[in-house]
């Protein structure tokens, strides 16, 4: 647990230092929400690759 505390603290630091080094940079973007409209459309077959064929030893429940 300190060995990943160490690197952590030891890369931050890294990145404080770079980005120190000049201006930052930021854009504002606005957001909207929109419902997602999806028009999905099934078509063809489903066969399986392998059958078996079972049955009931009896009819009924």
């Amino acid at each position: 647990m300190r060995y990943l505390a160490s690197v952590f603290f030891v890369g931050l630091s890294a990145l404080a230092g770079w980005a120190g080094a000049g201006d930052l940079r930021v854009e504002f973007v606005t957001a909207e929400e929109k419902p997602l409209l999806l028009n999905l459309r099934l078509s063809g077959t489903l066969e399986a690759k392998d059958s078996v064929d079972l049955a009931f030893a009896r009819a009924g429940g």
